[in-house]
């Protein structure tokens, strides 16, 4: 099954898959590493399918913080749309819910590394009709 591409990116592996669709571990053409999530058969076939996969593209076009991978790119009208986000390794939901619930000193931890807010800083600019580009910015991480 792998490898194989959606618009210019390569997809290496599955990384999970959920009731809209999955996400993979993809190779840019500039060989940067990506995770590309694309739509799952039937939900891309529909038209409210593809509403919400772009309702999920314009909305995380939005979000400028330093906890959220960043949009990288996306394409709603190819024949199955993705969307292509910087690839940040962490542990799965699996690994961190096998140790228990968070407890509050974990939650104040994960609200101190967030820090404030920064304004959001337009990133990327709006390409051919139906694909949004963007800039990729490294984190660091």
């Amino acid at each position: 099954m792998y490898p194989r591409r959606f618009g210019p990116y390569e997809l290496l592996c599955e990384l999970g898959e959920g009731g809209m669709g999955a996400v993979h571990l993809g190779r840019a053409p500039d060989g940067r590493i990506v995770a590309v999530k694309t739509m799952k058969g039937l939900v891309d076939q529909s038209e409210e399918g593809r509403r919400r996969f772009e309702r999920e593209i314009t909305a995380l076009r939005k979000v400028d913080a330093p906890n959220v991978a960043a949009f990288v790119d996306a394409d709603i009208t190819a024949p199955t749309p993705y969307l292509v986000t910087e690839y940040v390794q962490g542990r799965s939901l699996d690994a961190v819910m096998a140790d228990g619930p968070l407890g509050t000193e974990d939650l104040g931890r994960a609200g101190a590394r967030a820090g404030p807010r920064s304004r959001r800083r337009p990133r990327g600019r709006a390409g051919p009709p139906g694909r949004q580009t963007g800039q990729h910015r490294h984190r660091g991480r």
